[in-house]
């Protein structure tokens, strides 16, 4: 084409486009990969069974395995939490296992309940029903995500 203007502007649209194509084809063959660590995991992880807890035993499992989560996956829980929480004070750390996304995330799923620490979900029935809604929630948002 005469002046090269409209040419060289395709040629620079088509390697744009090119490279775009390239870079989600990474991420969806990324995406592939990490499917199945896409939900929060129960049972909980390491014990493969929950025979014999008791309801409040498998909650704070629940939860525990719900907060860690975010380490293993794309932090869904953690940004759900986040917007449904924008700012909450950290509570007090736990062991050195967790990251600073999984206590942040703790920290506002303890919020929520009303707790202090998650094994205070086991004694209370009142704190377990809105841990339980709250996964209910988080599950319902992830449906519809």
């Amino acid at each position: 084409m005469p002046g090269g203007g409209f040419s060289g502007d395709l040629d620079a649209y088509t390697e744009q486009m090119s490279q775009a194509a390239e870079a989600l084809a990474a991420v969806a063959d990324l995406m592939d990969k990490e499917e199945e660590d896409d939900r929060p995991k129960t049972p909980p992880s390491g014990t493969g069974d929950d025979e014999g807890m008791s309801p409040g035993e498998r909650a704070v499992v629940r939860a525990t395995d719900l907060c860690k989560a975010v380490e293993k996956q794309r932090a869904g829980f953690f940004y759900f939490m986040r917007a449904m929480y924008p700012s909450v004070p950290p509570i007090d750390p736990n062991d050195g296992t967790w990251s600073r996304d999984a206590r942040a995330t703790l920290a506002r799923l303890c919020h929520h309940c009303d707790t202090d620490t998650l094994p205070s979900l086991a004694e209370d029935e009142e704190l377990r029903r809105k841990f339980e809604e709250l996964e209910t929630e988080f599950e319902r948002h992830e449906r519809l995500r």
